[in-house]
């Protein structure tokens, strides 16, 4: 800095701050080391727009970060390199390694920018890095090898993110608290995790495309997003309360992944889980609006308080189901029938609080006609008014697979599901006139019967499997 422009910095920092200079922009050409010394001069420039071009390290990124005038709305970091640099030991306020393209943790928090455009090359994005900023949209570059906890945590003015391709790993909660989040598209990257609370209070989340192979969803990664649908591959490791408090979720397809405790718990627009199966834990979906009649026919054990307050008013069992915990079904105020025909004999295991805040002796409970008297006996399932499934009017006769495609009629809807796709659908009348063929190639299917001027059906369903189901049903 030569000798005249020091004598005339402290009348420029005057005029600046008394608005009688105000630059629209700065444009800045450094080397390593170059900023320093040089904040004042950027702080009293009042630019809206700053663009620093050329090589910086660390000690740059922190001076510019410090200097950032109030009126700053855009920093364009488009022509700069991030080169790396160690702090000497000798050094009092300042240490560590900081590697090319690294983005210090916390460097541009708060800041009042809207709007910020990347050095050539970004390696890291450090913890907190623009946490609480200013800035409303962000799409991130590519080969960024890991983005730090919290980075654009309470970046309330925040409504769009969009991924690059080859974008590693996420810390913690990188989003939380972004409540004007709209849409996030991940589809592109090749993150493979989304870490505890990732999108958590994000409240105006709606749009959510994650990459095609996730394989992790983190405790509480959505909580708060009125996220209405999700769907997750089967190999997806689903943490302990991983798509909990996700307020809008009406519907959830779960490709038969294993789940955890409290998965979807309080959950109050849940209607529908799509492709469960095998364990289900405790608290799973305490709180749901679920209503559907065959969730649990892919089950084999259930856990304590799984189904608690859902207002299901029918449910199915499934021939695998082996075991049923303390309180699954507690405040269950709906529930008036329980079909549990295709169990035969074979009596789930119970706790003696298994059917806790229901009201028994007011519930039906059907069963294969032949094993009546075994479950009237039982000392828990006894308890229900325990009826004879023939009595429906319906007599259903699995053959190959034995229950593993489901066939339902309720209100006059047909329903149909499996764990394979369906590929065939037959109705017919009991003196062999077909009245409706149908090619799904879904697992789930249904039809409205009301129209099919027959007092009985028969439906027979396929799936891609092998398994083949037969259920005749008297219609209303």
């Amino acid at each position: 800095m030569n000798k005249a422009f020091k004598l005339f910095l402290p009348l420029l920092v005057v005029l600046c701050k008394a608005g009688v200079i105000c630059a629209k922009d700065l444009n800045i050409g450094i080397s390593p080391g170059d900023l320093c010394g040089r904040g004042e001069e950027i702080s009293a420039s009042g630019a809206e727009r700053i663009v620093i071009h050329g090589v910086a390290d660390v000690r740059d990124l922190k001076v510019l970060a410090r200097s950032l005038p109030p009126s700053l709305k855009e920093l364009d970091l488009g022509d700069l390199s991030i080169t790396s640099y160690t702090y000497p030991a000798s050094s009092r306020e300042e240490h560590g390694d900081y590697m090319a393209g690294e983005i210090p943790p916390a460097l541009f928090a708060f800041s009042g920018m809207t709007k910020f455009v990347w050095p050539r090359y970004v390696s890291r994005i450090g913890e907190g890095a623009f946490a609480g900023s200013n800035i409303e949209e962000i799409t991130l570059p590519s080969d960024i090898a890991f983005i730090d906890d919290y980075a654009f945590a309470g970046c309330q003015r925040l409504t769009s993110v969009r991924f690059s391709g080859n974008v590693g790993k996420l810390g913690k909660g990188v989003f939380e608290g972004c409540g004007s989040l709209i849409a996030a598209d991940m589809s592109l990257s090749n993150i493979g995790s989304l870490p505890v609370r990732t999108f958590a209070g994000c409240t105006s989340l709606v749009s959510l495309n994650l990459p095609s192979r996730i394989a992790h969803i983190g405790t509480e990664a959505l909580a708060g997003a009125p996220l209405s649908e999700i769907s997750v591959g089967y190999t997806t490791r689903l943490d302990p309360y991983a798509l909990a408090s996700v307020p809008g979720l009406e519907t959830v397809d779960l490709n038969s992944a294993p789940t955890s405790e409290g998965l979807l718990f309080g959950n109050g627009s849940l209607r529908e889980i799509r492709n469960i199966g095998g364990e289900i834990p405790p608290n799973l979906a305490v709180g749901t609006a679920l209503c559907q009649r065959n969730q649990l026919l892919y089950v084999s054990d259930i856990y304590d308080h799984s189904f608690a307050g859902i207002p299901v008013d029918t449910l199915n069992l499934g021939k695998g189901l082996k075991s049923v915990g303390s309180g699954v079904f507690h405040s269950a105020p709906k529930l008036k029938a329980i079909y549990a025909a295709v169990l035969l004999g074979e009596i789930p295991a119970t706790n003696d609080d298994a059917f806790d805040g229901l009201d028994q002796p007011s519930i039906s409970l059907f069963v294969a006609d032949d094993c009546l008297q075994i479950w009237k006996d039982h000392p828990q399932w006894g308890k229900f008014d325990v009826k004879p499934a023939g009595a429906l009017g319906a007599d259903i006769v699995n053959a190959a697979g034995r229950g593993s495609v489901s066939i339902s009629l309720e209100n006059g809807m047909l329903g149909v599901s499996s764990a394979h796709a369906i590929v065939s659908v037959s109705v017919w009348t009991p003196s062999g006139s077909l009245l409706m063929k149908a090619t799904p190639w879904s697992m789930e299917w249904s039809a409205d019967m009301s129209g099919m001027g027959a007092d009985v059906i028969v439906v027979s369903a396929k799936d891609k499997a092998g398994n083949l189901s037969t259920a005749k049903f008297l219609l209303d």
